[in-house]
């Protein structure tokens, strides 16, 4: 479990293709901290991957298949910057919301408005995503806890401050760039028990 507070910008050292599709990803983490623990899992912009081993500052983890389908480590490449979050703890200060690591799809950006005090960020979604935005609700966007600050039709926005822009890799996106979404936990729980009763 995660908190969605970044808590370093991870490089992109190495990626290794394997036979069965799956990626061997090495990230340096100069800022992460150290004592890591071989099985320990770290959010990569969003994705819950497990320490395979560790040289030094730069970790290595395996993403699967349907990991790689799903996220999007597709469009990574060496020198990618990367958020990243520890797991966190019964101790650990929740300055975000609850995120468990499991992205629910990408969305892409459509538009980026940068001014003085924020960055607003447009991102449009499919019609069954409508279900899981609430305005003014929590979400996952590579890995950062965010609020849905406007939403509409077909599109949502939310407004970065300075803060969020140079502790993250939001700062970097585009137009037509796919960001990791996960949808807030407790609404899909909230949901689904929903649609059982009206079953």
């Amino acid at each position: 479990m995660f908190t969605g507070i970044v808590q370093a910008i991870g490089t992109i050292k190495s990626i290794e293709i394997l036979s069965d599709e799956s990626r061997r990803i090495s990230v340096k983490c100069s800022n992460l901290g150290s004592n890591f623990s071989i099985g320990e899992s770290i959010s990569v912009n969003g994705v819950c991957l497990t320490v395979e081993s560790q040289e030094l500052d730069v970790l290595t983890f395996t993403a699967v298949k349907e990991t790689i389908l799903k996220t999007n480590f597709k469009e990574l490449e060496v020198d990618s910057q990367v958020n990243l979050e520890r797991a966190a703890t019964l101790s650990t200060f929740l300055g975000g919301h609850l995120v468990t690591g499991h992205v629910d799809k990408t969305l892409k950006i459509l538009d980026v408005q940068v001014s003085k005090n924020w960055t607003v960020i447009e991102i449009e979604f499919d019609n069954d995503d409508r279900k899981y935005l609430i305005p003014k609700g929590s979400i996952t966007i590579n890995g950062v806890s965010l609020t849905v600050s406007d939403l509409q039709s077909k599109s949502f926005k939310i407004n970065l401050i300075p803060q969020t822009l140079s502790e993250t890799n939001l700062k970097d996106l585009k137009v037509n760039d796919f960001v990791n979404i996960e949808f807030d936990l407790i609404g899909k729980y909230v949901l689904n028990k929903v649609l059982e009763q009206n079953d």
